[in-house]
This record gives structure tokens, sequence and C-alpha cells, in this order.
């Protein structure tokens, strides 16, 4: 398995969310041993591409707009 597995486990068969992993994964990253500046900068890039993905996903299934 690998973590795209266990993230469509949780969504599937736990009712996780979109925002649910997205949180997830914030907190996994802050809890971490990084330093500051490392953290704050992935979390950045994290929520910037969580933002693309979720506006991908919107457009792909037509509700949204360009």
């Amino acid at each position: 398995t690998d973590l795209v597995n266990e993230y469509l486990v949780m969504v599937e068969k736990l009712g996780f969310s979109a925002t649910d992993l997205q949180q997830l994964s914030i907190n996994a990253l802050r809890a971490s041993y990084l330093p500051p500046s490392e953290k704050a900068a992935l979390e950045q890039s994290f929520v910037s591409e969580f933002a693309r993905l979720e506006g991908q996903h919107l457009v792909s299934e037509g509700k949204a707009s360009l």
C-alpha cells in the first residue's frame, strides 16, 4: 500500500473529506522535526497544491468555470 491508497480508504471507508485530508497533512507537517523555515515553506507548498487540485477537481466535474 501507499499513502494515496491509505487516503482512499480514509475517504471511502471512514468518510473523510478532502478538507479532512488537507488538515491531516498540514498537522503532520507541523508535528514533524523539520526546521521551522522548512515547515513554513512546505506548508505554503501544500496549501497551494491542495488549492490547485481542488480547482482542477471542481473544473473536471463541471462545478467551476474558467
